[in-house]
């Protein structure tokens, strides 16, 4: 059970670095990270095992975290919104409503 969850965390990790800008397949943090695992590996120290996974658990929640942090704040200043949505979000803001756009569906309306 111990050694999935160090897999799981391994790879969570990896793919965490893999969104850095400076990530790339020899970058130095990957290979950090990979002798850190060889080395723990070859640990038999059941309290430092223990540790390492600890820390390793630990790294990969932060990571995870920080790229999460950074995905929301690009919501919330409207980097990651779409023209249209900006456009809107931002006549909002200053009170006024934004028409539809022309390929947009005309919206439903109800006969009596």
């Amino acid at each position: 059970c111990g050694m999935v969850n160090v897999i799981h965390d391994f790879r969570q990790l990896m793919r965490q670095m893999k969104k850095l800008p400076s990530f790339t397949r020899s970058s130095d943090r990957r290979r950090l990270v990979e002798d850190i695992m060889k080395n723990g590996a070859a640990e038999t120290d059941q309290n430092k095992i223990k540790f390492l996974q600890s820390r390793l658990h630990s790294y990969a929640v932060m990571s995870a975290s920080i790229n999460e942090l950074k995905y929301l704040r690009g919501l919330d200043t409207g980097e990651k919104l779409d023209p249209r949505e900006k456009i809107r979000a931002t006549a909002g803001r200053v009170g006024l409503s934004v028409p539809r756009f022309a390929d947009e569906p005309l919206p439903a309306t109800t006969q009596s």
